[in-house]
């Protein structure tokens, strides 16, 4: 599989490869979570979230190993 990227296009096997995402976790990135109750702006999480779901939609579609980290 070749992805496009800069500065150059990267290839690997799926079959080799695994998505790690790391600490999703609602309480630190969704509206209504600890972090917005305390007062914390999560808006600037949107796009992340958005941009990790596209990338484990992608892996599930490839065949690859997706690692869910979770802190605590």
């Amino acid at each position: 599989t070749t992805l496009t990227a800069r500065p150059e296009a990267i290839t690997f096997d799926p079959q080799q490869s695994a998505l790690i995402v790391v600490d999703m976790q609602n309480a630190y990135a969704t509206p209504g979570g600890y972090l917005d109750l305390a007062g914390f702006d999560v808006s600037t999480t949107r796009p992340v979230i958005a941009n990790i779901q596209t990338a484990v939609t992608a892996a599930r579609a490839a065949g690859v190993l997706i690692i869910w980290f979770q802190n605590g």
